[in-house]
């Protein structure tokens, strides 16, 4: 404990990490945030896997957040603790218990308010709404509203906090992309982001609201957008983009420094913070404010979340209760891999050649020939894990895929085909995740990275047919439009998961695990 006061010293009492033209004011706030923890309940490594907690590249954890943020709260009476949302799914502990153990960890942490990401709704509105029956934090959202009445009035736009004499508005907003995104949003609507968060910022400002911070899910760009074009924000909590940013030289993946400042036309500011992901950081903001509510100086970064962080007790006994539980129900093995099964990028994302992503689709196409179909697809962004040499069990296969959806057969043109997966490459970037990036089994294909088209497309290693029909399986999120894809008329849906038709597959296959075949082709 010795050792977090020395840093917390360091952050908040060290003149020279203020920004130039420091002005000391009585009027402080002390904002302290994470975004995209994606139930990363235990330390992970680069590859955002479970590790060594005594590791230097070993990371975050509840329990390390949870120590981290009461001893800011113990030293500092102003503090404001946000939560920037994708707090669901991730990792294997949403995929088989839901949010189960979710609840008591969101509640250990004590936020004041968090805001929903798109991921809050991979299981539709009523698994969000056992949560948030649940938890304690103020919920704000300015551009989402439901069909269910207690969501309705569970989640408000925005809440105003007062904290050491200031009176504090908090506005909610969420990606307009949601209901692409994830399978399970059809029943909300969704208002565009920045004329809902200006309604709020006039009528808080019209109360008398002192200070103005928009708790985003829209991403890096969207905040920036954001920041120009509704200047009364003083701060903005963002997240979804899982970008970093960092003062600290020895980060990686580091988007720029912490935190962007925007100056508008009359000299004010606002001021831009996120905090990368799975809990490898924690924000930290302290900002003075003249008698007007007008920023006159900062100071922060966000804070390494590593092994020098001792591990709360109370969650620590929370987490390793599910992680028995858990055991219990994945760590049966049905198959083994002799090599590593990898991602791509350095086993970050699934992205082009993805190992992970043959063996998925092979599985998934294994478990449904005998329907017909001639090809499977999956979705890249859907894709999040390897699987390391050795047995296989649930355990694996659910952190390699676990956003679930159901099995969908569809029916395809030679034609459709190629426009199908040619609309997976607009949004292509080199060396990145690309959502709509769509893996292949029964297929092969090359596409031109200037153009982003396909220059060849082939099944059952023949040329594709312009005209000749194609059965393709693949999830139900896809078939009803998910990803921005168009909606495909469902030849056959199976009762059956994807994630149970890939075991399926792997079972039943001989040998089990293909070496690695490169079948997505890249031309400059």
């Amino acid at each position: 404990m010795r050792f977090i006061c020395l840093v917390i010293f360091s952050l908040l009492c060290i003149g020279g990490c203020y920004n130039q033209n420091t002005v000391v004011s009585d009027n402080t706030l002390t904002i302290l945030h994470t975004n995209d923890l994606h139930t990363h309940f235990l330390p992970s490594d680069e590859k955002y896997q479970d590790c060594d907690t005594k590791a230097d590249n070993c990371l975050g954890g509840y329990a390390r957040l949870k120590t981290m943020a009461d001893t800011i709260r113990a030293n500092n009476d102003d503090v404001l603790f946000l939560d920037a949302g994708d707090r669901f799914s991730g990792t294997v502990f949403y995929t088989m218990r839901k949010s189960k153990d979710l609840i008591p960890l969101t509640n250990a942490l004590n936020y004041d308010v968090i805001t929903l990401g798109n991921h809050e709704f991979d299981d539709g509105t009523a698994e969000l709404s056992t949560f948030l029956k649940n938890v304690s934090p103020a919920v704000v959202s300015a551009n989402v509203s439901f069909q269910d009445d207690y969501l309705n009035k569970r989640v408000v736009p925005s809440t105003v906090i007062d904290k050491n004499g200031l009176k504090i508005g908090v506005i909610g907003a969420l990606s307009e992309e949601t209901q692409k995104e994830c399978a399970n949003a059809g029943d909300i609507t969704l208002t565009k982001v920045i004329p809902a968060i200006q309604r709020e910022a006039d009528k808080l400002k019209a109360q008398g609201v002192d200070i103005l911070i928009a708790l985003t899910h829209i991403g890096i760009n969207e905040d920036k957008k954001l920041a120009l074009a509704v200047p009364e924000l003083d701060i903005i909590v963002g997240a979804h983009s899982h970008t970093l940013l960092s003062n600290n030289p020895n980060d990686k993946n580091v988007y720029g420094p912490y935190p962007i400042e925007v100056t508008h036309p009359d000299n004010t500011k606002t001021l831009i913070v996120t905090s990368g992901y799975a809990g490898h950081h924690i924000g930290l903001l302290k900002v003075s404010f003249d008698k007007h509510g007008q920023i006159v100086s900062h100071q922060g970064k966000t804070i390494q979340m590593n092994a020098f962080i001792p591990a709360d007790k109370q969650v620590t006994h929370i987490v390793e209760q599910a992680k028995q539980e858990l055991s219990v129900l994945i760590d049966t093995p049905f198959a083994k891999t002799p090599w590593d099964i990898y991602l791509t990028n350095n086993d970050k994302y699934c992205s082009e050649n993805c190992y992970v992503g043959e063996v998925l689709t092979d599985a998934l196409l294994t478990a449904t020939q005998t329907d017909g179909a001639d090809i499977a697809l999956l979705n890249a962004g859907g894709i999040r894990a390897a699987i390391e040499q050795g047995e296989i069990a649930l355990r694996q296969i659910a952190a390699a895929y676990p956003f679930d959806s159901d099995g969908a057969m569809v029916k395809m043109t030679g034609d459709e085909l190629k426009s199908y997966i040619e609309l997976g490459l607009q949004k292509y970037t080199t060396n990145d995740r690309t959502n709509a990036f769509l893996q292949i089994a029964g297929g092969q294909y090359t596409f031109s990275e200037k153009t982003k088209k396909l220059t060849s497309l082939s099944i059952n290693g023949k040329h594709v047919s312009a005209h000749q029909t194609y059965f393709v399986i693949l999830p139900s999120f896809l078939a009803a439009g998910g990803d921005g894809f168009p909606i495909k008329p469902i030849v056959k849906k199976y009762e059956k998961s994807i994630r149970t038709l890939i075991i399926e597959g792997i079972k039943s296959a001989n040998p089990s695990i293909k070496a690695f075949e490169n079948r997505i082709q890249k031309e400059k």
